[in-house]
């Protein structure tokens, strides 16, 4: 029988990189396609069907509190504020109780766009159990994971391996998706602000497995930077990928 999945996006991050447009305003509401970042994560997690979901919160906090009782709909949502930036591993142990230790947790980056469709990812993970599943592709980025010839994950490219590969090993980048299995989300460790990418390689030294899933072509985007903020309202408007696409 299939776990019920709640939600985790990570919106607590100060957006920095966005220059001007997160002075007055936080990362989380800043605007693609005329719909913010946090609605169209959320969009997404709630056609997948993923409830309940707990979305955290720093910078800005109210205003990221207020929006989400506008969007939510039908979702049973909760805004966690952090005192202190706890990082993405930080903010996911924190949410851990309220996400439920019963639970399989999808945790999506409120600045991630994609055509990934959760429901098959959910279902992926479903039919080959691991401790975390993470969704990849083969792209230059700063500190690429290593991904075996079985798809595990099996450590960060040129660095020591946290368990043996299977075949060949391959550089992959981390899309920001990527789903825990129950207990999981309450084992991150780390003194806060931590990665949770370098707490899953740690709990995989001792033995948990942490499983690829690659994205083989699938539209993504990294709303990060105004660069690739402006690239992905380009696509979007030119049709090069339609915004259905991105909430499936």
């Amino acid at each position: 029988m299939n776990r019920p999945v709640a939600g985790m996006i990570l919106a607590a991050g100060y957006g920095k990189r966005l220059g001007v447009l997160t002075a007055t305003k936080p990362k989380a509401l800043v605007e693609v396609a005329g719909r913010t970042f946090l609605s169209l994560a959320l969009e997404k997690l709630r056609r997948a069907g993923v409830s309940p979901v707990v979305i955290n919160s720093h910078h800005m906090a109210p205003d990221v509190a207020r929006a989400t009782l506008a969007d939510a709909g039908t979702i049973d949502v909760a805004v966690l504020t952090e005192e202190m930036i706890l990082g993405t591993g930080g903010g996911v142990r924190a949410a851990a109780d309220r996400l439920g230790k019963d639970r399989i947790v999808l945790v999506h980056n409120v600045d991630v766009l994609s055509a990934l469709s959760i429901r098959d990812l959910i279902e992926r993970f479903h039919r080959e159990p691991c401790d975390a599943m993470l969704a990849v592709e083969e792209r230059p980025t700063k500190r690429p994971l290593a991904m075996d010839a079985a798809r595990f994950i099996v450590g960060r490219s040129g660095d020591d391996e946290v368990r043996e590969p299977r075949g060949d090993v391959t550089p992959v980048g981390f899309s920001g998706i990527q789903i825990l299995a129950p207990g999981t989300a309450g084992a991150l460790d780390g003194d806060p602000p931590f990665s949770i990418i370098d707490a899953l390689l740690r709990l995989a030294r001792r033995g948990a497995t942490l499983r690829a899933y690659p994205m083989e072509g699938c539209y993504w985007a990294d709303l990060g930077t105004p660069e690739r903020l402006a690239r992905a309202r380009r696509d979007i408007e030119t049709g090069i990928v339609p915004l259905e696409a991105l909430l499936s």
